[in-house]
């Protein structure tokens, strides 16, 4: 490529095809680091655009990168820089390593990429960064749906990073509290549904239907009954934390009670408003289930607008990853049933019924009890799960490789509940506690399959 031809004064387009970074750690690094030089250079006099075939996937890390070296930051701000600049951006398990590796070869470019010589200070980390260092590989940042409100998940929720980051004043947690909480905030205030509270703040759930509690932190108010070095271990930022208690992501709790029955100063805390003030993390523990159907019934009510609608807008506005709590996984032909199709390809199914059925439709229910013509090998069957969602490892719990199976339970979502009092020879579900996958495994001697939550919502 002729370089002068694109100095000021050109009138030519050039196109330049480069690696996708993501997900990827066979690549050139001489020939990374070249593209890194050229573009910068190019982007002093001309514009560039970068694009992939989504529009994020294939360009995040070269979008991170380049930031790193036209603002002259480290990595973990070069990512939050752009968070805030609404750039959709989508990072791979590993991309994090991947980008602390590339580091220190960006800031060497920053040292020798002009003709000038200029002396920078070798990279100098300051106090990291708790969303870097706590979120275990998983760098994609929560989602902002519209104006003020956010979409993602416990970990976020979690982090003051984060919530430093995009100013939460607001928190909507659905069954799962944030870990800092957890730590420090429970020694001092604690909910009525808890066992012998020994705090001296008790709080009183405001809404209740069913086993569900909703509870509202109203933080000021409690200003002056926390401990100055409890409130400084929590996000400074935080007014007001929603919890809604034991609303669980089985598919058997409805979230339409609330909808349709709760009074009005509910729907105002839980469903916001149509332009809200105040910034708002709404999160479940992953942030692609519970609490994205949660976004999607306020925009709903406040845009009176229709489930396709709100479908293509929370896929379309900076989400990467949702499944909607709904009845679509008991449905017939719906998620419980494409697991069904997935596990047993190749094998003839005898029968396939609902483990708990629903009253008003047999046919519909949670979980799936499947019985095979002839047995099939374990190993056979986890391979279809893998080839089904994509995946290149399946948590597995069993007494044998060698295990024969002939009846599978299947549920999605958390299987526990539903596998409670079923017989079978493989337990297939999107998660297993510690202590039931022990207690599938070694005293029933059965064999227990389990995808993790967020691959199998992957799909």
């Amino acid at each position: 490529m002729d370089l002068p031809r694109l100095l000021p004064g050109s009138s030519n387009t050039y196109c330049l095809k480069i690696p996708q970074l993501g997900g990827n750690t066979n690549f050139d690094l001489v020939g990374v680091l070249n593209i890194l030089k050229l573009i910068v250079k190019i982007s002093k006099v001309n514009k560039v655009f970068i694009g992939s075939h989504d529009g994020f996937t294939g360009s995040t890390i070269w979008l991170v990168l380049l930031t790193q070296l036209l603002n002259k930051i480290i990595i973990e701000e070069s990512v939050l820089y752009l968070a805030l600049q609404n750039v959709k951006l989508f990072f791979f398990d590993q991309d994090y390593s991947l980008l602390q590796d590339l580091e220190i070869f960006a800031d060497y470019l920053n040292k020798h990429l002009y003709l000038e010589f200029y002396y920078l200070n070798p990279i100098v980390k300051p106090q990291p960064y708790d969303w870097f260092t706590n979120c275990q590989g998983q760098l994609n940042l929560p989602s902002k749906v519209y104006p003020n409100v956010y979409l993602g998940s416990l970990m976020h929720s979690s982090s003051s990073t984060i919530i430093d980051t995009y100013g939460i004043t607001h928190i909507i947690s659905i069954d799962e509290l944030p870990s800092w909480w957890n730590k420090h905030m429970s020694k001092c205030v604690q909910f009525d549904y808890e066992q012998n509270p020994t705090a001296d703040i008790v709080l009183k759930s405001i809404y209740k239907y069913d086993n569900t509690k909703i509870y509202e932190v109203n933080f000021d108010q409690l200003a002056r009954s926390i401990p100055r070095k409890v409130r400084s271990m929590i996000p400074s930022s935080i007014k007001s934390l929603v919890f809604i208690y034991n609303f669980k992501d089985d598919g058997k709790d409805s979230i339409l009670p609330m909808l349709l029955d709760a009074p009005p100063f509910i729907h105002e805390k839980i469903l916001l408003g149509q332009a809200p003030q105040n910034p708002t993390l709404i999160h479940c523990k992953v942030g692609v289930s519970r609490s994205a159907t949660l976004v999607i019934a306020s925009i709903m009510k406040h845009f009176r607008s229709g489930w396709v609608f709100n479908h293509h807008v929370v896929d379309s506005d900076n989400i990467n990853v949702y499944s909607p709590h709904t009845a679509v996984d008991s449905a017939k032909g719906g998620v419980n049933d494409f697991l069904v199709d997935g596990i047993t390809k190749g094998y003839k199914v005898e029968s396939s019924e609902p483990i708990e059925q629903d009253s008003n439709e047999p046919e519909c229910g949670m979980g799936r009890l499947v019985k095979l013509e002839k047995p099939a090998g374990l190993q056979d069957l986890v391979a279809n799960v893998k080839l089904l969602l994509s995946l290149k490892h399946v948590q597995v719990a069993t007494p044998s490789k060698d295990k024969q199976v002939s009846t599978i339970a299947i549920c999605a979502g958390s299987g526990g509940g539903v596998f409670k009092n079923v017989k079978a020879d493989l337990y297939y579900t999107g998660e297993l506690s510690h202590h039931e996958a022990l207690f599938l495994k070694n005293w029933a001697r059965l064999s227990s399959a389990v995808t993790t939550q967020t691959q199998r919502e992957r799909s």
